[in-house]
């Protein structure tokens, strides 16, 4: 079963929308289901949960204007910078250190880009679903919640 572990996936400003170091990107969120990035540093970085230790994410979020990057940081790992595929689609892994914090989990989103849909999920059931012929995305309103 895929369950999407990001913690604001309608990007709404009335729920999680503040970053690893305290930044509330709120006003990044117009209520239309994307983030807009637009902050002075070129980039917002919205927290995610702690992960299983040792276990392998995959993190896809479309760029609603087919431009932009994403990096996933889980502990101290970083992913490569990602930018969207010819459909706009970013897709991202990475693996939870076996060991040490996780408290400034994150997705770092450049500010060239507008997003839509962040699906963070064990890599196990993203790869079966792609195999399986389900949707890349559950919509809003069947996603399931936990």
């Amino acid at each position: 079963m895929r369950v999407n572990m990001y913690p604001n996936p309608r990007f709404s400003p009335d729920s999680a929308s503040t970053g690893a170091w305290g930044i509330d990107y709120a006003n990044d969120m117009p209520g239309d289901g994307t983030l807009r990035p637009s902050h002075s540093q070129g980039f917002d970085e919205l927290h995610v949960p702690e992960l299983n230790p040792g276990a392998e994410y995959v993190f896809s979020v479309r760029s609603e204007n087919g431009r932009g990057s994403v990096i996933l940081v889980i502990g101290e790992r970083y992913s490569s910078r990602t930018v969207p595929d010819g459909n706009g689609m970013i897709v991202l892994r990475l693996t939870a250190p076996a060991t040490g914090s996780q408290k400034k989990n994150r997705v770092v989103f450049s500010n060239q880009g507008v997003y839509s849909q962040p699906q963070l999920e064990l890599a196990s059931t993203y790869d079966a679903a792609l195999g399986g012929g389900y949707p890349r995305f559950f919509s809003g309103d069947t996603m399931p919640l936990g």
